[in-house]
């Protein structure tokens, strides 16, 4: 009974222990930049624009694509008004004024 519960006690450890050394890591070298600081838009492009175009990601040397997933758009309305777009990759920010 004694060997069971060491048994069951080692594979509970390592199973932690794996689960631990898998946090993401992140590459020190990522640059986010902004192809423009802001930009005019009409009412009616405003929910249509490609906005992944108004920046760059680099990481070391090689370009990053810029995907969707990396925008924050949850501000801008189909209004007039001064929005953001907020880029976010690696725990890197950059952001642009649309107006």
């Amino acid at each position: 009974m004694k060997i069971k519960i060491r048994l069951i006690a080692v594979v509970l450890i390592a199973f932690a222990l794996t689960l631990m050394g898998c946090e993401p890591t992140y590459d020190l070298n990522v640059n986010i930049t902004k192809v423009q600081d802001k930009i005019t838009l009409n009412v009616d492009e405003v929910l249509e624009f490609d906005y992944k175009t108004l920046f760059t990601i680099k990481s070391d040397t090689s370009n990053v694509e810029v995907k969707d997933e990396y925008l924050d758009l949850s501000n801008l309305k189909a209004e007039v008004g001064t929005y953001y777009v907020i880029c976010t990759y690696q725990n890197k920010i950059a952001s642009i004024n649309v107006e």
